[in-house]
């Protein structure tokens, strides 16, 4: 009798006790592990924007017995991942939601170690771009997160922002990503915010993009609003190609 007891309070435990127990993963510089949890963060770039540091992580996690976590700047997420972006803190920490327990967090140590002073970082504040935005409407049936990570880190390597992330309507920011096909005396670059909302009625998941481009000339150092109509163009195309690929 007290066998089948004891089977039977088995079965009733959640996956991540069965499987792991109910301690602590192991907890180091870039890395936690045990217990149904692994957590790898492989490279650490740290960067300066104005006064403070901001960090671009590169990192895979899983969860046992779950099938979302929430991350701190980046959002709700399916419990299994890989992200690369940025971070203006130095601990990742997996939560249970937006407003839950913690279920662990990891201190981030640097990787990649630059010689001489950080690189500062052109990161636009949401002000910067103009009003005008394209809409879209999310049609995938995953996580809007995970797709926009792949996308815009594609095509903006240096990294992107989250803002917003414990709401339903969290934006990303990028860094300035160089523009292709322009003549040769002409430099475009481009930052795009990536806004997603999902319908309190009917559900429905809409994404929305701006985009700040800028110009120069190879005879000046100075970045300016465009005004040639090849950088406008080719910004355009980064916006459409955008579009297309979060829809994929």
């Amino acid at each position: 009798m007290n066998s089948v007891l004891r089977s039977l309070a088995l079965l009733s435990l959640p996956l991540s006790h069965l499987c792991f127990g109910a301690g602590k993963p192991t907890v180091s510089p870039n890395r936690a592990q045990g217990n149904g949890v692994t957590v790898d963060i492989t490279r650490v770039t740290a960067n300066k924007r104005g006064s403070t540091t901001i960090y671009l992580i590169d990192y895979t996690y899983w969860f046992a017995g779950r099938s979302m976590v929430f991350i701190t700047g980046l959002g709700n997420v399916p419990a299994t991942g890989h992200f690369t972006h940025l971070l203006p803190s130095d601990t990742l920490e997996f939560r249970d939601s937006s407003d839950g327990a913690a279920i662990v967090k990891v201190p981030i140590q640097e990787t990649v170690i630059v010689m001489g002073p950080p690189t500062t970082l052109q990161l636009p504040e949401a002000g910067e771009f103009p009003s005008y935005s394209r809409p879209g409407v999310w049609r995938g049936s995953g996580s809007f997160i995970s797709r926009a990570n792949q996308v815009l880190g594609t095509s903006f390597p240096i990294g992107y922002e989250v803002k917003g992330a414990d709401t339903n309507q969290p934006y990303f920011i990028t860094t300035y990503a160089s523009l292709d096909a322009l003549p040769r005396n002409v430099f475009g670059e481009i930052a795009v915010l990536l806004s997603f909302q999902q319908g309190a009625f009917d559900g429905e998941k809409t994404f929305a993009i701006k985009f700040k481009a800028l110009e120069r000339r190879s005879h000046s150092p100075e970045w300016l609003t465009p005004e040639s109509e090849e950088v406008i163009k080719a910004a355009t195309r980064r916006v459409d190609l955008l579009m297309n690929e979060l829809n994929k």
